[in-house]
């Protein structure tokens, strides 16, 4: 992940937090504005020591939409500072980027506001915090541990809390804000179940009981589809973002235990040096069901990111990206970042799906360009990208009378010509 150094410096009245990219001081001029936020206790009284984070989510956040489930969870701290006594301050940021806001004191619920740009004014009133508290259980009624308890939060969009629950099934959640939340649990004992809806009040407590099918059973062996050689190490999980994955031993076998319910998907595979493969789910509910596997090897696709006066661009990142249609949709969305000499390398591509190079970097424009087909190479070197400038599209919005109309999502899109 490209690292940012953030300058602070006091100045009169509130304070304001400067971030500055690091790239040295030949780096070329950001624009930058200020992001004001006032915090308010739950009386309305400005609040002092509320630490305020202005957060980058590499997802994108609304600036383009992506099956990147690694890059979806990662995020730089832009500016973090802590309120004065007038519970006000500004950052300055970037401009033309979205951000999210995230104001934390214990303990109160944790306030987050998204698409936050350069030049916004928040006023933001903490209130008391939602809990849920939940335990799980099997079919018959035993409580029973679970590695991965997720709660997809109302706000902001794609925001998840992680949690586990122990030998006795309990979990909690705290300091969430009010909403429509839902409750994802994964546990080695049963199938995933992935719908519980629970909706969270301010100061109250939420129970969820969740009750897991044991399902089916799935054991094989992995193999190299050449060599008939056994794969350690590979990785098998449920749909496409592997969810409940085990790993093979030094024989290649596995053992996957709750496949099935309401929530079962596609079983996924993926070993270093090989393809990604998808198997259709076994139709079995339970017992136990055989799925032996055998992997190719996969392609590399290498190259290297220029700025246009072709020096090389750090932390950019990189995707390629394949897809077809068949019976169903195979896709590949692999992604790095690029090293100080500006270049990138990924590995264990499919060479029937057609690839697609996707490269993005904040000071620069957004490029897409089609890879050509690989043939029976194991390695595709990309000629030199060149990146443009970015351009920042500025305009108003008004509504049918003429006046300005505010808090609206505005999206540009269209199709990538060179």
């Amino acid at each position: 992940m490209a690292t940012r150094m953030t300058r602070l410096y006091r100045l009169a009245g509130p304070l304001l937090g400067v971030v500055l990219p690091a790239q040295g001081a030949a780096a070329e001029a950001v624009e930058m504005a200020p992001v004001r936020v006032t915090v308010l206790d739950p009386d309305g009284k400005p609040k002092r020591g509320a630490v305020v984070e202005v957060l980058r989510f590499e997802g994108g956040d609304a600036c383009y939409s992506n099956l990147d489930v690694g890059e979806g969870d990662e995020y730089q701290v832009i500016a973090k500072l802590p309120t004065p006594k007038s519970g006000s301050l500004g950052m300055q940021v970037p401009v033309a980027i979205p951000y999210r806001v995230r104001v934390d004191v214990p303990p109160y619920a944790i306030e987050w506001r998204e698409r936050v740009y350069a030049g916004a004014e928040l006023t933001i009133q903490l209130r008391p915090g939602a809990v849920v508290e939940g335990i799980v259980k099997n079919d018959n009624g035993k409580p029973i541990p679970a590695e991965k308890i997720t709660l997809h939060a109302p706000y902001p969009r794609k925001l998840r809390y992680h949690s586990h629950a122990g030998d006795d099934g309990k979990f909690r959640f705290e300091r969430l804000m009010p909403g429509a939340a839902t409750v994802r649990t994964e546990s080695s004992q049963g199938a995933i179940h992935g719908g519980h809806t629970v909706t969270l009040a301010s100061g109250e407590t939420s129970r969820v009981e969740v009750t897991l099918d044991h399902g089916a059973v799935i054991r094989g062996q992995v193999v190299d589809a050449a060599t008939d050689e056994p794969i350690e190490g590979a990785v098998i999980g449920v749909g496409w973002t592997f969810d409940k994955p085990v790993t093979t031993d030094k024989d290649g076998r596995y053992a996957l235990i709750g496949l099935g319910g309401p929530y079962a998907n596609n079983l996924y595979i993926r070993a270093t040096g090989y393809c990604q493969q998808q198997i259709p789910r076994p139709k079995a509910k339970t017992g136990t069901v055989t799925v032996d596997l055998k992997l190719v090897r996969g392609m590399t696709v290498a190259g290297r990111i220029l700025d246009a006066a072709g020096k090389p661009v750090e932390g950019c990142y990189v995707a390629v990206v394949g897809m077809q249609y068949t019976n169903q949709q195979e896709t590949d969305w692999f992604s790095t970042r690029t090293d100080k000499d500006g270049r990138y390398s990924i590995d264990d591509l499919r060479r029937e799906l057609t690839p697609v190079l996707l490269v993005r970097h904040e000071r620069h424009a957004t490029l897409t360009m089609a890879i050509p087909p690989p043939g029976a190479q194991k390695r595709v070197t990309v000629p030199d990208v060149q990146l443009r400038p970015r351009r920042i599209l500025r305009g108003r919005l008004l509504d049918s009378k003429g006046m300005p109309w505010a808090g609206q999502l505005v999206e540009v899109g269209g199709n990538h010509h060179g």
